[in-house]
């Protein structure tokens, strides 16, 4: 049974191996698909399309020669920032709190603060603790008996535990 758990084991931990190698090589292989897909797709027509192939030719000759259309696009200006009043008035951003100096009151000397009594510890008891013996009593003697009358039975050698022809299961 145990050599079986150890083989299933290992089984399952070969499995793993192959199973992670197998999506090793699919990712890199992925990556290498991509590029191609992207370098031979049409998104690759269309940023190309994008870019600016005629430099001597003004722009709206070359959107008729690309997308076959005239496109125009007029600039938006927009309207100067005005400066209000209320922008410039500090009490709009100014804050209302007050700050106090905190002063502590000097600190007292006690009575109690100068006693030695009052600090002074025992670190070390001078009694020594005693432990009461150990008694032997009835209910612990029973159970020895007992266990000491009823003595195990020998095992016994049986044909099937040194039989080498017939494998147990």
């Amino acid at each position: 049974m145990k050599t079986k758990n150890n083989v299933q084991k290992a089984v399952t931990k070969t499995f793993a191996v192959v199973i992670s190698l197998v999506l090793i090589s699919i990712t890199v292989n992925a990556q290498d698909f991509w590029r191609s897909v992207l370098k031979n797709s049409s998104f690759n027509a269309i940023a190309s399309a994008m870019v600016d192939h005629y430099p001597n030719v003004n722009n709206d000759e070359a959107d008729v020669a690309v997308t076959g259309s005239v496109t125009k696009f007029e600039s938006e200006t927009e309207n100067p920032l005005e400066l209000e009043s209320w922008m410039t008035d500090d009490s709009n951003f100014s804050t209302s709190f007050n700050f106090k100096t905190e002063t502590e009151s000097p600190l007292q000397l006690e009575d109690w603060m100068t006693n030695e009594n009052t600090f002074t510890t025992k670190i070390f008891s001078e009694e020594v603790e005693k432990e009461e013996p150990l008694v032997l009593e009835d209910w612990m003697l029973v159970d020895f008996l007992n266990n000491i009358v009823e003595k195990e039975q020998p095992l016994e050698l049986e044909s099937w535990m040194i039989a080498f022809d017939n494998p147990v299961r």
